[in-house]
């Protein structure tokens, strides 16, 4: 996760220039002009409706835009336009909020015209409107000015005496009835303020189900007040960057994490780039080593986290221990993170219950989320999933990105649609937090059209954000932009620069990323295999990746790609027990693999199910899946349809894509569920488009719906294409599939030894239902066949 200083947001404020108006006042304003064209039709009848009566529309459009903030209205535009508008581009946001002006001077004005005509003054509209347009510009233009020198108020007190002395000039009213005038117009113009933030509308709209156009603005809904907070804390910030870097230069150590900070936002350039970053990690060693405490907790995220260096966990235990000792709260909740997680300390549940409770006394939001992980997966206290859900939702609401983010995924498994439209909700945050977790779920949640609505411009503008967060040397960015550029979100599927990015968060020492680089290694994904290579980064991800201890118990269980070795296999068996203990999904999941295949463990399905349901309530769509494949299949207990679709469906809206394969032919079909058209194919387009990009995982649902006739016309040959292509990257899924068209000669020849070879493959990686399919195989296979299958076996 990157670093994220709310004190210092990147901004930039963009002067709006008004020019002057030049107002040449005539009796007859106040009425349609006598030369307005004459309607000859609908549309020439619409339009001198509107030339005479623009002001209502001006009325209109103010009241609608002032429901809104400046930002909400963008990303209204942006969805009616379908154009990637950025948020965080001040320019639009500044010609936004004159727009807003502009209608409210209008308002404004309009209101002063009415009152007067209603005190029989013989007043026109257009003279003062013209004047109170060139006010606001005015005061709009020198507001940035005002601000450089801490006298913001003043741009409101403008406003007031300018308007004042207008209504007294253009309209010759005395002073009481020009003040007068005067309050009801300038409530108007203010009116935005209050409401933006409490008015009925923007209220209802933040309870609305996020079914629409409005969960976009609830979910990302930030009040222009405090974003022109950040726009003119930064301000003075960077004002002061030289005095701030002169004062570092000198060795200030409060100056040099301040410089650190605005080095990781990008300088005085405002430009977030790798030397940025390193420039920041300089400073903040300086700082930290002159025992300044704020540095050695950012500096601790450095090294727990990759940023622009290789990871090193201890020396980040020891910064946040150095910083908790001297009382700063976020480093004692990172300290019993470190702890939850065994990542340079040794693994220590009652330590980190302790550092949380701490934390959380003090008022610590992390703290708070690092007690509510514990509940949630049982590690070092009795799990319990209520009480975890409270405290990630204390801790999100006190601005927790990492709670965010995991509450999101927890609540994307949700039954109703309401919890979907929260876990969006959550993400977005998080994903404006650069948290890179929510930023790529966010991109996947855009491109499957998932909880929103599908636009891919939008995938492609987060893709954007964590691009340039893995170009800075995020090793979490990279990790996660690697898996963008494999899935095809951003554009078609590319293994090679995929390759790349991954490997740089390898390089770093990422454990996931270390277990993706070895897959890539093992199946040649990006270029030639290199087996050494592939065990070594298996190896090496091993000390703390669950996934990467799987597959090294199965290899030196079977001996593939390494000698035989059942020393080693026990100790990483005994290592993912140990990790499955504490809470780890993805080793609980893994046990719950092993035990129902009959692989390393004797079969035991119920035991199976009990890992998988650990591994699922913390969120693991795989285990989703497995357990949907278990219900429908009858492993563990009688056949489900109904509980089958219900797993099938929470891994789906987990962003499982293999699912969505199972939930639209569930749909179609009404297994365990009402039979649904129109939602089956809206399943059947997500597969479709996924494909076209070149997702593997999508492509193998539409081969395996070729294979079934199933949405589109039947192709044997074709599927069998696509599961020769998975099946070399070890899909076990598709293996099968691969051995069953040999076994029946569907779009291949007949071939029992090529049928029991993929089978064989299948199973010596860890597949129990390929090992029985084997085993029938053999079973038909005539003595010839058996001696040529033991052979290539």
């Amino acid at each position: 996760m990157a670093v994220s200083s709310d004190g210092h947001k990147n901004s930039r404020r963009v002067v709006a220039k008004w020019h002057h108006i030049n107002v040449s006042p005539s009796p007859s304003e106040s009425q349609p002009p006598d030369s307005a064209p004459q309607a000859d039709s609908f549309a020439a009848a619409v339009i001198i409706f509107i030339f005479n009566y623009y002001w209502v529309f001006a009325i209109i459009l103010f009241f609608t835009a002032s429901a809104f903030t400046p930002l909400d209205q963008v990303r209204v535009v942006r969805y009616f336009l379908q154009v990637p508008f950025l948020e965080d581009n001040m320019f639009l946001l500044r010609l936004i909020a004159v727009l807003t002006s502009f209608l409210a001077g209008t308002a404004a004005a309009f209101l002063c015209y009415r009152a007067l005509l209603h005190l029989k003054k013989p007043v026109s509209f257009r003279p003062f409107w013209a004047a109170l347009i060139f006010i606001l510009g005015f005061v709009a233009f020198v507001r940035p000015y005002l601000i450089k020198q801490d006298l913001a108020w003043v741009a409101p007190a403008l406003t007031m005496i300018l308007m004042l002395l207008a209504l007294w000039r253009i309209y010759k009213l005395d002073w009481i009835l020009a003040f007068s005038i005067w309050i009801l117009g300038y409530m108007m113009l203010v009116s935005p303020t209050f409401i933006t933030d409490d008015n009925p509308i923007a209220a209802r709209t933040r309870s609305m189900p996020q079914t629409s156009v409005l969960a976009e603005i609830k979910s990302l809904h930030s009040s222009m007040i405090s974003t022109e907070e950040k726009i003119e804390a930064r301000h003075r910030l960077m004002v002061d960057f030289n005095r701030i870097l002169s004062e570092a230069e000198k060795g200030n150590a409060e100056a040099q994490y301040d410089v650190g900070l605005l080095d990781i936002e990008g300088g005085a350039a405002n430009e977030p780039s790798q030397q940025t970053l390193e420039d920041a990690f300089q400073w903040l060693t300086k700082s930290s080593n002159q025992g300044f405490v704020d540095a050695q907790d950012v500096l601790g995220d450095f090294y727990r986290d990759g940023i622009g260096i290789p990871l090193a966990p201890a020396e980040a235990a020891r910064l946040y221990r150095s910083a908790s000792d001297k009382g700063n709260l976020d480093s004692e909740a990172k300290l019993g993170s470190l702890y939850a997680r065994g990542f340079g300390l040794e693994w220590n549940g009652e330590e980190a219950v302790r550092h949380f409770k701490n934390a959380i006394q003090g008022g610590s939001a992390l703290g708070l989320w690092g007690l509510g992980d514990l509940y949630l997966s049982g590690n070092g206290v009795e799990r319990n999933h209520e009480l975890g859900m409270s405290y990630l939702v204390q801790a999100a609401e006190k601005g927790c990105e990492p709670a965010m983010a995991q509450l999101g995924v927890l609540l994307l498994a949700g039954d109703n649609p309401t919890s979907v439209s929260q876990a969006v909700a959550y993400l977005h945050q998080a994903a404006k937090a650069r948290v890179a977790e929510a930023q790529y779920l966010t991109m996947m949640l855009y491109t499957e059209g998932l909880g929103v609505i599908p636009l891919p411009p939008r995938s492609r503008w987060w893709g954007h954000q964590l691009s340039t967060m893995a170009d800075t040397g995020v090793a979490e960015a990279q990790a996660y932009w690697g898996l963008a550029l494999e899935n095809g979100l951003t554009k078609p599927a590319d293994p090679a620069q995929a390759w790349t990015s991954i490997s740089q968060a390898a390089y770093k020492g990422l454990p996931w990323a270390l277990n993706l680089q070895g897959d890539y290694l093992a199946y040649g994904l990006a270029g030639s295999k290199d087996l050494a290579k592939a065990i070594i980064s298996y190896q090496t991800a091993a000390q703390f990746d669950a996934g990467a201890m799987q597959k090294l118990i199965l290899r030196y269980q079977n001996g593939i790609d390494v000698p035989h070795d059942r020393e080693r296999m026990d100790y990483y068996l005994a290592q993912l027990r140990v990790l499955a203990s504490h809470g780890n999904p993805q080793a609980a999941e893994a046990l719950g693999d092993f035990y129902r295949n009959g692989i390393v463990q004797p079969q035991n399905n119920p035991l199976a199910i009990s890992f998988y349901r650990q591994a699922a309530d913390y969120g693991r769509a795989s285990a989703y899946y497995r357990l949907g494949e278990m219900a429908e299949n009858g492993e563990g207990g009688p056949k489900d349809a109904r509980a089958a679709f219900h797993y099938y469906r929470q891994a789906a809206t987990l962003l499982y894509l293999p699912a969505f394969y199972n939930v639209a032919v569930a749909l179609a079909a009404g297994t365990g569920v009402a039979k649904n058209g129109p939602e089956a194919q809206e399943w059947f387009r997500r597969i479709q488009r996924g494909a076209e990009r070149g997702n593997m995982a999508h492509q193998l649902s539409l081969a395996r719906l070729r294979d079934r006739g199933l949405f589109v016309a039947r192709d044997e040959a074709a599927a069998a294409a696509v599961y020769q292509i998975a099946a070399l990257r070890n899909d076990d899924m598709a293996e099968r599939a691969l051995a069953t068209l040999y076994i029946e000669g569907r779009g291949v020849h007949k071939d029992y030894v090529q049928a029991y070879e993929w089978l064989q493959r299948a199973a010596r990686f860890g597949d129990g239902r390929a090992k029985h399919m084997a085993e029938a195989l053999w079973k038909k296979m005539p003595p010839a066949q058996r001696a040529q299958a033991k052979k290539v076996s």
